[in-house]
C-alpha cells in the first residue's frame, strides 16, 4: 500500500503547523519552502483539512493556519483518510460484501488484518508524537522504539 502525494503533503503540511509554538500562524510558503510541498498541492489540501477541522484560518497581517484542535488529539490516519479516504489494503476490506469469495479467502484475512494494524499504528500516533520525534532525530539520530501493535484474537 501507498499514499497518495496528497496524504504525505497533507501530513507534512499539518506537521509544520503542529511544530509552531502554540497560536503563532504559519503560511503556506512557509509550509512550502520549510516541508518541500508544492503550492499547487496546497491550495488542495489546505481546504479539506479545514473543512475537516484539522486546521483553521487567520487572516490578515500576520495571519495564517493554526491547528484547530491540540496536536496530541490529532493522529495521522485521520489526517491520511481526509486527504485520500479510506485506507485499505484490498477493497474487500471496506466492502466485504462485494467479492463472493470473501467467506472462505485467505487473502482476505491477511488484507484485514494487515488493515487492522494499520489502522491500529497510524491511529496510535499524534501530531504531538510526530513533533518530539523530530525534535529527537535533530538531535542526534536515534532508532525509533519498537512498539508493540496489538493484534487480533486468534491472529498468529
Amino acid at each position: 500500500m501507498e499514499f497518495t502525494r496528497e496524504a504525505d503533503y497533507a501530513i507534512r503540511t499539518m506537521l509544520e503547523v503542529a511544530c509552531q509554538p502554540s497560536g503563532v500562524p504559519t503560511t503556506t510558503l512557509e509550509i512550502a519552502r520549510r516541508r518541500l510541498v508544492p503550492r499547487p498541492f496546497l491550495r488542495k489540501i489546505v481546504p479539506r483539512l479545514v473543512a475537516a477541522r484539522l486546521l483553521r484560518t487567520r487572516r490578515g497581517a500576520g495571519g495564517g493556519l493554526l491547528l484547530a484542535r491540540p496536536a496530541g488529539e490529532i493522529d495521522l490516519l485521520t489526517i491520511v483518510e481526509v486527504a485520500q479516504g479510506p485506507i485499505a489494503v484490498n477493497r474487500c476490506v471496506l466492502r466485504p460484501d462485494i467479492c463472493p469469495l470473501q467467506p472462505t479467502c485467505p487473502v482476505h484475512e491477511v488484507c484485514r488484518l494487515a488493515h487492522a494494524q494499520f489502522t491500529r499504528l497510524f491511529g496510535g500516533v499524534t501530531l504531538a508524537d510526530m513533533v518530539r520525534r523530530g525534535a529527537e532525530l535533530r538531535a542526534g539520530p536515534r532508532p525509533l522504539p519498537e512498539r508493540t501493535l496489538p493484534t487480533e484474537a486468534g491472529a498468529p
